[in-house]
Protein backbone atom coordinates (compact mmCIF):
# COMPACT_ATOMS: atom_id res chain seq x y z
CA UNK A 1 0.00 0.00 0.00
CA UNK A 2 2.73 2.55 -0.67
CA UNK A 3 1.17 5.80 -2.35
CA UNK A 4 2.19 6.50 -5.81
CA UNK A 5 5.15 9.11 -6.43
CA UNK A 6 3.88 11.92 -8.27
CA UNK A 7 5.93 14.87 -9.81
CA UNK A 8 4.99 18.76 -9.83
CA UNK A 9 4.17 20.02 -13.62
CA UNK A 10 4.56 23.83 -14.75
CA UNK A 11 0.59 24.14 -14.76
CA UNK A 12 0.91 23.42 -10.85
CA UNK A 13 3.42 25.71 -10.15
CA UNK A 14 0.71 28.44 -9.23
CA UNK A 15 -1.28 25.88 -6.70
CA UNK A 16 3.02 24.61 -5.09
CA UNK A 17 3.44 28.14 -4.65
CA UNK A 18 0.22 29.24 -2.79
CA UNK A 19 0.23 25.98 -1.00
CA UNK A 20 3.67 27.19 0.10
CA UNK A 21 2.29 30.49 1.14
CA UNK A 22 0.29 28.43 3.79
CA UNK A 23 -2.99 29.95 2.03
CA UNK A 24 -6.34 28.69 2.44
CA UNK A 25 -8.80 26.81 -0.42
CA UNK A 26 -10.70 29.67 -0.74
CA UNK A 27 -8.53 32.47 -0.77
CA UNK A 28 -6.00 30.42 -3.15
CA UNK A 29 -8.73 29.80 -5.23
CA UNK A 30 -10.20 33.15 -5.56
CA UNK A 31 -6.29 34.48 -6.12
CA UNK A 32 -5.72 31.94 -8.97
CA UNK A 33 -9.28 32.53 -10.37
CA UNK A 34 -10.34 28.77 -10.02
CA UNK A 35 -13.12 26.84 -8.50
CA UNK A 36 -12.72 25.74 -4.75
CA UNK A 37 -13.22 22.10 -5.77
CA UNK A 38 -10.80 21.62 -8.31
CA UNK A 39 -8.29 23.48 -6.30
CA UNK A 40 -9.43 21.64 -3.56
CA UNK A 41 -8.35 18.43 -5.43
CA UNK A 42 -4.96 19.65 -6.64
CA UNK A 43 -4.21 20.99 -2.73
CA UNK A 44 -4.93 17.28 -1.95
CA UNK A 45 -3.24 15.44 -4.85
CA UNK A 46 0.30 18.31 -3.92
CA UNK A 47 0.11 17.66 0.04
CA UNK A 48 2.02 14.92 0.28
CA UNK A 49 4.45 15.48 -2.97
CA UNK A 50 5.40 18.55 -1.07
CA UNK A 51 5.73 16.83 2.55
CA UNK A 52 6.39 13.24 2.54
CA UNK A 53 5.52 13.24 6.19
CA UNK A 54 2.02 12.94 5.24
CA UNK A 55 2.45 10.10 3.13
CA UNK A 56 0.34 7.40 4.68
CA UNK A 57 2.05 3.71 4.26
CA UNK A 58 3.00 0.56 6.12
CA UNK A 59 0.81 -2.37 7.16
CA UNK A 60 -2.80 -2.98 6.40
CA UNK A 61 -3.50 -2.61 9.75
CA UNK A 62 -1.07 0.26 10.34
CA UNK A 63 -2.68 2.23 7.02
CA UNK A 64 -6.18 1.68 8.83
CA UNK A 65 -4.89 3.28 12.11
CA UNK A 66 -3.69 6.30 10.10
CA UNK A 67 -7.01 6.48 8.35
CA UNK A 68 -9.01 6.59 11.58
CA UNK A 69 -6.64 8.50 13.04
CA UNK A 70 -6.71 11.37 10.07
CA UNK A 71 -10.58 10.99 10.27
CA UNK A 72 -11.02 11.87 13.53
CA UNK A 73 -8.65 14.70 12.88
CA UNK A 74 -10.78 16.24 10.69
CA UNK A 75 -9.44 15.41 7.47
CA UNK A 76 -11.65 14.84 4.33
CA UNK A 77 -12.13 11.31 2.38
CA UNK A 78 -10.64 12.71 -0.70
CA UNK A 79 -7.67 13.91 1.25
CA UNK A 80 -7.05 11.02 2.94
CA UNK A 81 -7.22 9.01 -0.53
CA UNK A 82 -4.50 10.90 -1.96
CA UNK A 83 -2.29 10.69 1.02
CA UNK A 84 -2.60 6.95 0.95
CA UNK A 85 -2.49 6.50 -2.65
CA UNK A 86 -5.74 4.69 -2.85
CA UNK A 87 -9.16 5.24 -3.87
CA UNK A 88 -12.33 7.27 -2.01
CA UNK A 89 -14.28 3.86 -1.68
CA UNK A 90 -11.27 1.89 -0.52
CA UNK A 91 -10.62 4.87 1.73
CA UNK A 92 -14.03 4.50 3.41
CA UNK A 93 -14.14 1.20 3.22
CA UNK A 94 -11.12 0.37 4.78
CA UNK A 95 -12.58 3.15 7.76
CA UNK A 96 -15.44 0.98 8.24
CA UNK A 97 -13.92 -2.14 8.41
CA UNK A 98 -11.51 -0.47 11.38
CA UNK A 99 -14.41 1.23 13.30
CA UNK A 100 -17.24 -0.51 12.06
CA UNK A 101 -18.88 2.87 11.76
CA UNK A 102 -20.44 3.58 8.43
CA UNK A 103 -18.52 6.36 6.25
CA UNK A 104 -21.86 7.72 5.66
CA UNK A 105 -22.31 8.60 9.55
CA UNK A 106 -19.08 9.92 9.97
CA UNK A 107 -19.15 12.60 7.75
CA UNK A 108 -16.50 15.52 8.44
CA UNK A 109 -17.05 18.64 6.60
CA UNK A 110 -19.52 21.42 5.82
CA UNK A 111 -23.33 20.91 6.03
CA UNK A 112 -24.25 18.61 8.75
CA UNK A 113 -22.60 18.30 11.94
CA UNK A 114 -21.95 14.73 14.20
CA UNK A 115 -21.77 15.26 17.50
CA UNK A 116 -21.42 11.46 17.49
CA UNK A 117 -21.78 9.16 14.75
CA UNK A 118 -25.29 7.73 15.62
CA UNK A 119 -27.02 10.78 16.53
CA UNK A 120 -27.45 13.81 14.24
CA UNK A 121 -27.77 16.81 16.43
CA UNK A 122 -30.47 19.04 16.22
CA UNK A 123 -30.59 22.99 17.14
CA UNK A 124 -33.66 23.01 19.65
CA UNK A 125 -36.41 24.85 19.51
CA UNK A 126 -37.38 27.49 21.80
CA UNK A 127 -40.57 28.84 21.03
CA UNK A 128 -43.36 27.85 23.20
CA UNK A 129 -46.85 27.14 21.68
CA UNK A 130 -49.87 28.79 23.18
CA UNK A 131 -52.31 26.22 24.77
CA UNK A 132 -54.96 27.65 23.53
CA UNK A 133 -55.87 29.98 20.31
CA UNK A 134 -56.73 33.61 21.47
CA UNK A 135 -58.32 36.40 19.79
CA UNK A 136 -55.33 38.96 18.74
CA UNK A 137 -55.22 42.25 17.47
CA UNK A 138 -55.40 43.62 14.44
CA UNK A 139 -51.13 43.73 13.44
CA UNK A 140 -50.00 46.12 11.18
CA UNK A 141 -47.65 45.55 8.05
CA UNK A 142 -44.37 47.14 8.31
CA UNK A 143 -41.71 47.79 4.89
CA UNK A 144 -40.00 44.82 5.59
CA UNK A 145 -42.63 42.61 5.25
CA UNK A 146 -44.03 43.87 2.29
CA UNK A 147 -41.55 45.88 0.74
CA UNK A 148 -43.55 48.91 1.05
CA UNK A 149 -44.33 51.47 3.65
CA UNK A 150 -46.24 51.23 6.26
CA UNK A 151 -49.95 53.15 6.26
CA UNK A 152 -49.78 56.15 8.68
CA UNK A 153 -52.00 57.05 10.21
CA UNK A 154 -54.65 60.21 8.75
CA UNK A 155 -53.74 63.35 10.71
CA UNK A 156 -55.72 66.67 10.76
CA UNK A 157 -53.63 69.02 8.43
CA UNK A 158 -54.23 72.40 8.08
CA UNK A 159 -54.37 74.20 4.47
CA UNK A 160 -50.86 75.85 5.34
CA UNK A 161 -49.06 72.05 5.71
CA UNK A 162 -50.49 70.46 3.00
Amino acid sequence: MAATTLKINASDAKVVKCLKANLSIPKAASQLGMGVRELANDYYRLEPVLDPSLVITGTKAQVAKQIVAGHKAGLRWERLAHRSGLKVAEVKAIYETATGVSPDQAYCGKGRHYERYDRVTHKQLTAKKSPAKKPTAKRTVTKKQTGRKPATPRTNRTKAAR
